[in-house]
């Protein structure tokens, strides 16, 4: 076999166990569950029937298999009584794995494919709307009945714009409901009926051009509200006063948060029966927040301003008090949770200039503005309105005022589904960002209602610095479920917390609280091959080699060949080549932490040792490490399974260290003459005793580098400086003194070089030029 060196560094879930499909859903139907009730759902996709299938959602209390094929799936599904209505993710796990997630409502009423008529209502009707066709259903209203009719197209991930048209029975179109009337792009309509008769439904995409959509459409007499007043509270033991777009008249009852998202809770009425939500989401800040028209001034930030434009030409106005020196981001809630309010956000100093201006922030119709507080400055006016000019009892907003520079990090990761093997465990890569924050990140996980996990991280702790991390996870039983992966650190007595989040585009954020850091687990078959653990020195020096002796169990299936890799959380190198005459980036491999020597085994082998090659150059900061055989097919061409050992932690240090004994300005002669010398000593680690090279950098041109070898086993040295009669006498500052160690000769370019030391060399002429004629 082929010997090679193997790195792997990059952003990925790297998958571990027997290499099958996990089962995927591209079609639900219905797209709903009642709460209180049974449900039979068709799930359609791939590896549907890999052994016992079940659903994954707290929400359900009881689940039945009906039929079970690899491309359709059938269960009877029941939902606790007490679920608060909404949108929720659910998923499907098997022996192949866990699915990828889906939205689907829960509320109280039945849950029917789309049909042309409706025999009772409240009810909802799922199905897929597509191109041009115009869907229809009809249904008997008795006069001076309220109705309402809303659909979740947008909100379930669907492309399309709908419209709603509500027909009477002569045919006229007495209510619609227009692309963006409900939140998220949605539609909704609400009418009373003048007579009694049957009425019609219509449903289309807003140009007709719909791409394949899915959607729920709820129809009957049903309550909902989009928003809160306000949209922010400080705790979630306070209530926000009302609801806003709503045709619920009696005030909330209680905000629903749960431990796994302090920062957000979702507002209940105080009859829930035929509510079909999702509910309105509120800020739970941990900060004072502010409401229009409260008695006396405002608080020093951070702070939340919440308030509505209740008429045409209305200006909001607040003064705030502020601390000089400091930066301030103003930033607008109101348009991304339903409000009609497109704000224009100005904030000014107490004399009337502008400090800043913003209707929208990117894609974002939400103005943020942030402001360097000068000196001398105590207070600013906040000033907002409608970019329009308009204004209502749906123009709510809220303006958060937070000091900016707090240290903070955030982590994510590639993929939400994660499928460990059994009894063993599965290695996931984190990407952190670091905004003022360098110090560890301590790691743990939890249900949504802040519960124990099953799944456990072997290796808890992210190391300083580090701007990605080998996180290490196993379980502890073998239920699939969903879990949150928890960072906290700790700044100047300051707790500094974050969850990690899918790095991926997930819209959902707005219709299910968390859905971007939903992860979810799943126990997979065991793997056939295991990976002895070993223990690394957690202080190698650069540019050291390390042998370590691997031993493979090969369980029933783990025949074939083997390759050994290394995985660390080091951001792969670049060097520039040239490529057709033109400067090209590419990966330079040795620079990379890595694994050389004997990295293919045959079938037949299953013990051997691999050198783990510290670079020369490597950052000096501790780095995660972690080695993994992959089991492949008997073209080496795919891995069928990976095994992982332990996540080890080093921090490379220097083999030696130079140090100067004699002056570090010294004379040279420019010809015959006594050459100068620098006198010294290499101190070398206990573990390093080769030869290195001495010698001096940043001569100019003209004048030839000094050399000294400082063999094995010596420490001592004298390098002598002298140059020809053709070098120019100057001063020569700027130099350096270094002692440098390449560990293979056949890569001089992978060199250590010591620290620095500062010298300085005044080249004289020699005697015999100074007294030629």
């Amino acid at each position: 076999m082929n010997s090679r060196p193997i790195v792997f560094v990059c952003l990925v879930l790297f998958h571990f166990g027997v290499a099958t499909a996990a089962p995927t859903v591209t079609q639900i139907s219905p797209r709903g569950l009642t709460a209180g009730g049974s449900t039979m759902i068709t799930l359609r996709g791939t590896e549907l029937d890999r052994g016992e299938s079940r659903l994954i959602s707290p929400l359900i209390t009881r689940q039945t298999v009906v039929k079970a094929t690899a491309g359709e799936l059938q269960f009877r599904v029941e939902v606790a009584a007490e679920a608060i209505c909404g949108l929720y993710r659910f998923r499907v796990a098997n022996e192949a794995g866990i699915s990828n997630a889906w939205i689907a409502g829960v509320d109280t009423m039945p849950q029917l494919a789309f049909q042309e008529s409706i025999a009772k209502m409240p009810t909802t009707l799922s199905g897929m709307l597509t191109g041009g066709n115009i869907l229809q259903t009809r249904f008997q209203v008795e006069a001076g009945m309220e109705l309402v009719a809303e659909v979740e197209c947008r909100r379930l991930g669907g492309q399309a714009r709908p419209v709603l048209q509500l027909l009477d029975p002569r045919g006229v179109q007495i209510s619609w409901g227009r692309y963006r009337s409900a939140p998220q792009g949605d539609a909704r309509l609400s009418a009373t009926a003048p007579v009694s008769g049957e009425y019609t439904l219509l449903l289309h995409d807003l140009v007709y051009k719909a791409p394949a959509s899915p959607f729920r459409l709820k129809v009957g007499s049903f309550q909902y509200a989009t928003m809160t007043f306000p949209l922010a509270v400080q705790t979630a033991a306070n209530v926000p006063h009302v609801f806003v777009d709503t045709n619920i008249e009696t005030p909330p009852m209680k905000l629903w948060n749960t431990a796994g998202f302090p920062g957000i809770g979702v507002a209940s009425p105080q009859q829930s029966v035929t509510v079909s939500g999702p509910l309105p989401q509120v800020v739970v800040s941990g900060y004072p927040e502010w409401i229009e028209g409260s008695e006396g001034a405002l608080p020093s930030p951070p702070l939340g301003i919440n308030g509505r434009i209740d008429e045409a030409d209305q200006v909001d106005l607040f003064r705030v008090p502020v601390t000089a020196g400091q930066t301030l981001r103003f930033k607008v809630l109101s348009h991304r949770v339903g409000s009609r309010l497109d704000p224009v956000l100005t904030v000014r100093d107490v004399k009337g200039k502008v400090l800043g201006q913003n209707d929208d922030n990117g894609s974002n119709t939400d103005a943020v503005v942030q402001v360097k507080i000068a000196n001398g400055v105590s207070e600013v006016d906040v000033e907002i309105r409608d970019v329009t000019h308009r204004g209502s009892l749906l123009h709510v907003y809220r303006i958060a005022v937070e000091p900016v520079g707090n240290p903070e990090f955030s982590l994510k990761i590639v993929k939400a589904e994660i499928n460990i093997p059994d009894g063993a465990r599965q290695l996931v890569l984190v990407a952190v960002q670091r905004r003022g924050y360098g110090g560890p990140i301590n790691l743990s996980t939890m249900t949504f209602d802040g519960g124990k996990s099953n799944v456990e991280v072997e290796n808890p702790v992210i190391p300083p610095g580090a701007t990605q991390s080998l996180v290490m996870l196993h379980r502890t039983a073998a239920v699939a479920e969903s879990f949150l992966l928890r960072g906290q650190g700790e700044q100047d007595g300051r707790v500094i917390a974050s969850l990690a989040q899918v790095d991926a585009a997930i819209p959902q954020d707005q219709v299910v609280p968390g859905a971007s850091h939903d992860l979810a687990v799943s126990t997979i078959s065991a793997t056939p091959v295991e990976l002895n653990d070993l223990t690394i020195p957690n202080s190698p020096h650069m540019g050291q080699q390390i042998a370590l002796p691997l031993e493979i169990k090969r369980l029933s299936g783990g025949e074939g060949p083997i390759r050994i890799r290394l995985i660390s959380n080091q951001p792969m190198p670049k060097k520039k080549i040239k490529v057709k005459n033109k400067d090209q980036q590419v990966d330079d491999v040795d620079r990379t932490l890595r694994v050389e020597g004997e990295t293919m085994w045959g079938a037949d082998k299953s013990t051997g040792t691999v050198q783990l090659q510290i670079p020369t150059d490597l950052p000096a900061q501790p780095w995660q490490v972690a080695l993994a055989a992959e089991l492949l097919s008997a073209d080496s061409k795919k891995v069928l399974a990976t095994a992982y050992a332990s996540v080890n932690v080093l921090q490379a240090a220097a083999p030696f260290r130079l140090e100067l004994s004699s002056a570090a300005e010294i004379k040279a002669v420019a010809g015959e003459g006594e050459a100068g010398k620098l006198i010294g000593i290499i101190h070398r680690r206990d573990d390093f005793d080769t030869a290195v090279q001495v010698t001096i950098k940043g001569l100019p041109d003209g004048y030839q580098v000094p050399n000294v070898e400082v063999p094995a086993g010596k420490s001592n040295f004298e390098l002598s400086v002298a140059f020809t009669d053709k070098a120019k006498p100057a001063k020569l500052e700027k130099l350096q003194l270094i002692a440098t160690w390449a560990p293979n000769a056949k890569k001089p370019q992978q060199t250590f070089a010591s620290n620095p030391i500062a010298v300085v060399i005044d080249v004289t002429p020699s005697a015999k030029t100074e007294n030629d004629p």
